[in-house]
């Protein structure tokens, strides 16, 4: 694309533009980028930004389903080029990922307890009385709960039924997540005060460091026109 042609790109395209600009046409050539996702009730809405961001930049993008800890190992290993979504830091322990800066999505963790229960619970400390679940590969609330009384299981709905039955007294998921399932599943309340509210950012392998300048534009744009919320 000419100079002079600039005028014609509307104006918010023209950071991506830019960007191609400077890093040559190699940046732009369309491929196909495998994504390490896990089934979750809020990953639709996610997998959808990341879609868009990518399709921005003329690449599309195919969703490898996994265990939330295996894809840091696949996407940290180049087995797979990006993990889907996960909090600021995680790249101090898996040091192959590089962070795209622009934020995907925030997420709230919660403690869930039968409704029958009078649990109080305010902040992580709290928990340590309490035998609870959580959903494995959730790095973060792994963090925050080291050497507590605490039971790994492969998801949100299997933290709920396992409250919901009386088998554990407390289980810690995503807010979304519990609002979503629990009009299935019935009997849990969820605490009113958050545990944590985490920003989470999308992760690229480090061969693949060419795109994160365009994603990370693409990324503020769909913000920007109110198609991240």
């Amino acid at each position: 694309m000419k100079v002079k042609y600039l005028y014609a790109v509307p104006f918010m395209l023209l950071p991506i533009l830019v960007t191609v600009l400077l890093f040559g046409s190699n940046s732009i050539e369309a491929k196909t980028y495998k994504i390490a996702s896990s089934k979750a009730p809020l990953t639709p809405r996610i997998e959808r930004i990341l879609r868009k961001a990518y399709g921005e930049i003329g690449h599309n993008i195919e969703f490898v389903n996994m265990p939330p800890k295996r894809r840091l190992v696949a996407a940290n290993s180049g087995r797979v080029d990006a993990d889907l979504v996960r909090v600021r830091g995680i790249e101090k322990e898996f040091k192959n990922l590089v962070r795209i800066e622009e934020p995907i999505y925030t997420m709230t963790f919660v403690a869930v307890i039968h409704s029958s229960n009078n649990i109080s619970i305010s902040g992580w400390d709290d928990l340590k009385p309490h035998k609870f679940a959580y959903q494995r590969g959730h790095k973060f609330v792994e963090l925050k709960t080291a050497g507590m009384n605490r039971v790994p299981v492969g998801s949100a709905q299997q933290i709920l039924k396992m409250v919901g039955a009386g088998r554990l007294p407390v289980g810690v998921l995503l807010l979304g997540a519990a609002r979503l399932l629990i009009p299935n599943i019935g009997d849990i309340r969820i605490l009113e005060k958050p545990l944590h509210v985490v920003t989470t950012y999308h992760y690229v392998h480090k061969k693949n460091i060419n795109i994160v300048p365009l994603l990370n534009n693409a990324i503020k744009l769909l913000r920007k026109s109110n198609q991240i919320n």
